[in-house]
């Protein structure tokens, strides 16, 4: 199972490699954010990563239709992945309607880019439609499911409609979906998410806990007040598992509670948490393995 990570900045990645360079590192960078960290990821530090995945950017326009309805479109999508195509393991099709009537738009743009000569993923907004096995049929090999459905699916139903999809040997990318139990409790190849930068971004750090029993092990810790109570899980101040936890952050990234507060802090946040998801990573494998979903 592959993670990938969005929104990866150029620094984040050069100090990364840095400090774990045998660990995997895959990103995902998006039409939508056409910025420097993403033009240099694909051409200037591709070298530095495991694997690089490429969004339409519909997520982006969907957020904001009226900012976005002029730069991120399927005709310019279809231009610029004619040019970097080639740049990336894979990229998803132009799927600008996100409703369960989004099926007939959305196949169109499929069968325009593939005209076109690219080989877009196709992206599922309805899992109980015609969308899945329509594209099984044209012999696509990789699907991905829309945030919306992994949203509110529970974890039995999800398994069947990926073990539906995977007992057909298709593999399945998850979008925007990074839930412990919902990737490693089903037979999903990848999947990427954002919350790794948007975690440190809001002042809290990751750490799965090892002296937690059972499988959920994941502790929030809030580095300073600006943490809603509804989201405060723990501070820094009174986390019962300090000593522990500044243990690991220096033998993994070199880094103190005082770095995650200091003048570098939203680099140093950053690092903890990606660190975080890829070591996350490697527990989903584990749990694929004991199960026997194989890719």
């Amino acid at each position: 199972m592959k993670i990938y990570h969005s929104d990866l900045t150029t620094d984040v990645v050069l100090r990364y490699k840095q400090l774990q360079p045998n660990n995997p590192l895959r990103a995902l960078i998006s039409y939508g954010r056409r910025d420097s960290h993403h033009r240099d990821l694909m051409l200037k530090h591709r070298g530095l990563l495991d694997g690089l995945i490429m969004d339409s950017g519909t997520f982006t326009l969907n957020q904001n239709p009226k900012k976005f309805q002029n730069t991120i479109t399927v005709d310019g999508y279809r231009t610029h992945m004619g040019i970097f195509a080639e740049k990336v393991d894979f990229y998803f099709n132009f799927d600008e309607d996100f409703s369960k009537n989004g099926f007939e738009t959305n196949f169109s743009h499929q069968v325009d880019l593939e005209h076109a000569g690219l080989a877009p993923v196709p992206v599922v907004h309805d899992c109980y439609g015609p969308e899945i096995q329509t594209y099984i049929n044209q012999g696509h090999k990789l699907i991905a499911i829309g945030s919306g459905e992994l949203k509110f699916a529970g974890l039995d139903e999800l398994y069947r409609i990926v073990n539906g999809i995977y007992q057909q040997g298709v593999k399945v990318h998850f979008l925007g979906c990074t839930e412990f139990e919902k990737i490693s409790y089903t037979p999903v190849y990848s999947a990427d998410s954002t919350t790794w930068n948007r975690t440190g971004s809001a002042g809290r750090i990751f750490y799965w806990n090892p002296k937690r029993i059972g499988h959920k092990k994941l502790d929030k810790i809030a580095l300073d007040d600006s943490t809603p109570k509804r989201l405060l899980q723990y501070h820094i101040r009174d986390y019962p598992f300090r000593d522990q936890l500044e243990n690991y952050l220096y033998q993994e990234l070199k880094l103190s509670v005082s770095d995650l507060l200091g003048k570098d802090r939203h680099l140093n946040r950053a690092l903890v948490n990606l660190h975080y998801f890829v070591l996350f990573e490697e527990w989903v494998n584990h749990k694929h393995k004991e199960q026997g979903f194989t890719f």
